[in-house]
C-alpha cells in the first residue's frame, strides 16, 4: 500500500479497507498477498485503485493459463515491465505472448521471458520487432549453456532495467572486436585443424564481450582496454585456444567486477608485469573488489587466494592483524578439512566468537558434532541464532557431552539449557540418539488445540509459556 502511495502522503483507513475487502484478492478462498503486490507494482506512485472493476477482467484474462492453469508467475512477469506505469491493456498483452520467439524446443519459455522481462522492468511491454532484432543477433545456441553463462544471462545481469541494447550499435562494437581478435590470433599447424569445432565458443566469448562494450555505465567497458587486455596476454604462440582461455578470464572478470575489475587489473599488471596470472586467479574469484584490492595490498602473494576463499563472506573482514591472529585456527581447519567451502562455513560460525573461543570450539569439534552432525546443520544455526545465542548453544552442546554416561537424575540440565538444545536441534532438522532422556516435565501435560490442528504443551510452572 505504501508503493502506491509512493510520494502522495499517507494512506487513509477508509480507502485500504475498501480495497482489502474485494474479492479479487482471494484465490482458493484465502487471501494472496502477493496477487495484491503484484498490482501494487504496476500502481507504484499512482494511488490506490479507484475500483474492484479493471482487476477483476485481468485476472479472468485466458492468456494467464499454462498447461491449462492460471500461472501467478506469468502474471508477476508481465506485470513488472509495467511496474509504476498502471495496469495492463489486454490487447497487447495477448500480442505479446503470441509471438514465436518465445518458444523453446517447441514449449513456451516462461524463463525465457523472464529474462526480458527483467531487463525491460518499469519500461513498459516489450516490441516485437526489438525482441526480435535482438535474438536474431544472438548466436544461434544462445539458449544452451555456454561456460555456465549465456548471452542472455549476461544481458539479464548488464541491462537489468536498462532496456534492450541496440542491435545496430551491438553489430558495429562486435565487427571491431573480431577484427581486433582475428588480427591478434596466430594459428599454429597443431590448432588449424580443431580450430573451426571451437567457432562457435568463441562467437559467444565475442558476443558477451559486446554487450559489456554496450552495458550501462557500471558495467561497461571500452575496446581500448579490451585490447589492453589481450596485449598483455599476447606471445609469439598465442593461438585460437589461448585466445579463448585469455577471453574466458577476461569475461569472468567482468562478470565478477565489471569495468572496475578490468581497470584494476590493467593498473596493477602495468605495475607489477611479473604477478599477471596470481593477479587474474585473485579477480576470478566472486568476491567484492574492495575486498580483493585489500587482499593484494596487505597480504604476500602467496596467501592472496586464501584470505579471498576464506573471508569472503566475513563482515567485517579480518584486517591484517586479525588474520596473523587467525593462523592456528586456519592451520586446525586445513588439517579437518579438504574442501575450501567446508573451512569457509566453519571459519563464519567461528568469526563472530572471541579469539580464545574460535580456537576452543574447532579444537572440540568432534564433541560439538556429536549433538549437531553436520557442518551444515551447524551453518544453519549460525545463520538463525545472533552471536551470544550461539556460543550459548555450543557450551551447552559441550557441556551435555560431559554429561554423558552420569545418571539422569543427578545431571538434569536447567531448563533455559534444554530449551536452548531443544531450539537448535529444532532448527537443525535433528534429533538426539538420547532422545529418551529427555526430562518428562518437558511434556509432562499435552492438550490439543482448539482448532485440532496443533498441541499445547503444558509442563512444570518454570515451562509455562514456553
Amino acid at each position: 500500500f505504501s508503493s502506491m502511495s509512493h510520494g502522495r502522503g499517507l494512506i487513509k483507513q477508509a480507502e485500504v479497507e475498501r480495497v482489502l475487502a474485494w474479492p479479487c484478492w482471494k484465490s482458493n478462498g484465502e487471501f494472496d498477498l502477493e496477487l495484491l503486490r503484484i498490482f501494487s507494482s504496476m500502481m507504484n506512485g499512482q494511488g490506490l485503485f479507484d475500483d474492484e472493476a479493471p482487476i477483476k477482467p485481468i485476472l479472468a484474462w485466458e492468456c494467464w493459463k499454462v498447461d491449462g492453469k492460471f500461472s501467478l508467475p506469468l502474471l508477476r512477469i508481465i506485470a513488472s515491465m509495467m511496474a509504476g506505469r498502471g495496469l495492463l491493456k489486454k490487447a497487447p498483452v495477448e500480442q505479446l505472448l503470441s509471438w514465436p520467439c518465445w518458444h523453446v524446443d517447441g514449449k513456451f519459455s516462461l524463463k525465457l521471458l523472464q529474462i526480458f522481462s527483467v531487463i525491460m522492468r518499469g519500461r513498459g511491454l516489450l516490441k516485437q520487432t526489438a525482441v526480435e532484432a535482438f535474438m536474431a543477433w544472438l548466436p544461434s545456441d544462445h539458449k544452451a549453456p555456454s561456460k555456465e553463462q549465456t548471452c542472455l544471462k549476461v544481458a539479464c545481469q548488464l541491462f537489468i532495467r536498462a532496456g534492450l541494447p541496440d542491435p545496430k550499435i551491438l553489430s558495429d562494437i562486435e565487427a571491431t572486436l573480431r577484427r581486433y581478435i582475428a588480427e591478434e590470433a596466430i594459428t599454429s599447424d597443431e590448432e588449424e585443424s580443431s580450430d573451426s569445432e571451437n567457432e562457435p565458443q568463441e562467437m559467444v566469448q565475442i558476443k558477451a564481450l559486446t554487450l559489456f562494450c554496450a552495458a550501462p555505465a557500471k558495467w561497461r567497458t571500452s575496446i581500448a582496454e579490451i585490447e589492453q587486455f589481450l596485449a598483455a596476454h599476447k606471445t609469439a604462440h598465442l593461438g585460437p585456444k589461448a585466445i579463448r582461455a585469455t577471453l574466458d578470464s577476461l569475461l569472468r572478470i567482468l562478470a565478477n567486477h565489471g569495468q572496475a575489475g578490468l581497470r584494476f587489473w590493467l593498473k596493477y599488471y602495468s605495475d607489477n608485469p611479473d604477478r599477471k596470472h596470481a593477479l587474474t586467479r585473485t579477480l576470478l574469484l566472486s568476491v567484492p573488489l574492495a575486498r580483493t584490492k585489500y587482499a593484494l595490498t596487505q597480504f604476500p602473494e602467496s596467501e592472496w587466494t586464501e584470505y579471498l576463499e576464506l573471508c569472503k563472506n566475513l563482515t567485517p573482514a579480518p584486517n591484517k592483524d586479525q588474520w596473523r591472529a587467525l593462523k592456528p585456527l586456519r592451520d586446525l581447519l586445513h588439517r579437518r578439512f579438504t574442501l575450501t567451502l567446508r573451512k569457509r562455513m566453519m571459519l563464519e560460525i567461528l568469526w563472530p566468537q572471541s579469539e580464545h573461543n574460535r580456537l576452543r570450539y574447532a579444537e572440540k569439534l568432534d564433541t560439538l558434532l556429536n549433538t549437531v552432525p553436520t557442518i551444515d546443520q551447524l551453518y544453519r544455526l549460525h545463520q538463525a541464532f545472533k552471536p551470544q545465542k550461539l556460543q550459548a548453544f555450543l557450551d551447552a552442546c559441550l557441556a551435555r557431552e560431559n554429561m554423558a554416561g552420569q545418571s539422569i537424575n543427578e545431571t538434569v540440565p536447567e531448563i533455559k539449557t534444554q530449551e536452548l538444545l531443544l531450539e537448535g536441534l529444532l532448527l537443525s532438522n535433528h534429533y538426539l540418539s538420547d532422545h529418551g532422556q529427555i526430562p518428562t516435565l518437558c511434556f509432562s501435560k499435552q492438550v490439543v488445540g482448539a482448532d485440532g490442528s496443533g498441541v499445547i504443551v503444558d509442563g512444570d510452572a518454570e515451562m509455562l509459556g514456553h
